[in-house]
């Protein structure tokens, strides 16, 4: 849940607001705030069930974390790890505005649509939570996905 301060980060209720805070910022990119945390949060959850190194590898990002969408996705391009077919843990990428500037991790498919987790989504108060989202293969937002290489799980790091 996006927070108005720092404090109470990790509450689920308390400091709800729009003014960019978030704990997903505060663990990937401490100090940080007044950022989408989409990116964080993808960061997050990879660091979370990897660990932080790994997860820097895993999602191409061997020189530092990057806070922009775009940047991520294009990361994924350079290595040829991007396409326009999902797979369950892909990561998402979306185009709501000019550019690159959403970002979700693939959580099941179907022959319509995949549904994604996503950080930044904004609830029905207006507050920037985490939610799962569908989307239709037929989206103009739906831009690619990006392959993490899973294939680090295999190997000691």
């Amino acid at each position: 849940m996006g927070k108005q301060t720092q404090n109470n980060l990790y509450s689920k209720t308390e400091n709800a607001g729009k003014d960019g805070f978030s704990k997903y910022w505060e663990q990937v990119f401490p100090g940080k705030r007044n950022c989408p945390f989409c990116t964080a949060f993808v960061y997050w959850v990879f660091g979370w069930a990897y660990g932080k190194k790994r997860a820097k590898l895993m999602l191409l990002s061997h020189k530092g974390f990057v806070q922009e969408p775009f940047r991520l996705e294009l990361r994924f391009q350079k290595m040829n790890r991007y396409s326009h077919v999902p797979c369950i843990g892909n990561i998402a990428f979306f185009q709501q505005h000019k550019w690159t500037d959403h970002v979700g991790i693939v959580t099941d498919i179907d022959e319509h649509g995949f549904y994604s987790v996503e950080g930044n989504v904004v609830d029905e108060q207006g507050i920037p939570c985490v939610a799962k989202r569908y989307h239709f293969f037929s989206e103009k937002a739906v831009k690619g996905f990006g392959y993490p290489l899973y294939s680090l799980l295999l190997k000691d790091i």
